[in-house]
């Protein structure tokens, strides 16, 4: 047996990808949702494994991130007729279609999640101390999928608003707006993306031609952000989504 590869015909599979940039948002969030900014004690601390018997808080607010994502994709076919759209499929016919035999309980979200053995071995990112533990602000977990992931989509629903489409992104706003303020980050300003530390991501701007989503961008600004994937080529991905 030999592998095939696919050739799509855009980026739009990655950028609308129902994987890491809406799963780990959801799941970290409602580990985290009650933390007050103190280090949590050892009977409050989150759970060692980050997929393992995910709760349906998590699961439902994946949910709702997996139906804004689906609409904002299609939203975007309506604008372009990008084809790569109709190769993203929800999130729940993704996980069935990859992972079937590996899913012990198909019942919700988060049982699909939760019960996956494929994602089984990766643990919680927290930071820890003789006080207890906090999350963790500059792990991928949370810097990947938040300013390149939310923000990215949210970029895209306002530069769609723009041309008098909108999406609704009320969940994924909300998950930027948590994740921000652990990472002392400024994305989200008034509810839209004009924050101070935006200039630091890769967005969709007022102005840019749409089809950049999909034909992907190529600029030497982007030199920095290779030179820190490359460096994390070599963490442990266990049970990565």
């Amino acid at each position: 047996w030999e592998p095939v590869l696919e050739v799509l015909p855009d980026f739009c599979p990655v950028v609308f990808n129902p994987a890491n940039q809406i799963i780990h948002p959801a799941r970290y969030w409602a580990m985290f949702r009650n933390w007050s900014g103190q280090p949590l004690p050892k009977e409050a601390e989150p759970p060692e494994w980050l997929y393992r018997d995910m709760d349906e808080t998590a699961g439902q607010v994946l949910v709702v991130l997996d139906e804004e994502l689906q609409a904002l994709k299609n939203a975007y076919f309506r604008a372009t007729g990008a084809q790569g759209c109709n190769h993203v499929i929800p999130l729940a016919t993704r996980l069935l279609e990859q992972y079937g035999d590996q899913i012990s309980d198909k019942s919700t979200m988060a049982k699909m999640v939760g019960t996956n053995k494929a994602y089984s071995m990766a643990r919680t990112p927290v930071l820890r101390s003789i006080q207890g533990v906090m999350p963790h602000p500059s792990h991928r977990v949370v810097t990947d999928d938040i300013g390149w992931g939310l923000c990215v989509l949210v970029s895209i629903a306002e530069r769609l608003e723009d041309v008098g489409m909108q999406t609704p992104t009320t969940m994924m706003r909300m998950l930027i707006e948590w994740h921000q303020k652990i990472m002392g980050k400024e994305y989200l300003y008034h509810g839209r993306l004009r924050g101070r530390d935006c200039a630091e991501l890769v967005l969709l701007h007022p102005g840019d031609d749409l089809s950049l989503v999909a034909k992907g961008l190529h600029s030497e600004s982007l030199d920095d952000w290779i030179s820190k994937a490359d460096g994390q080529a070599s963490e442990p991905r266990y049970g990565n989504p």
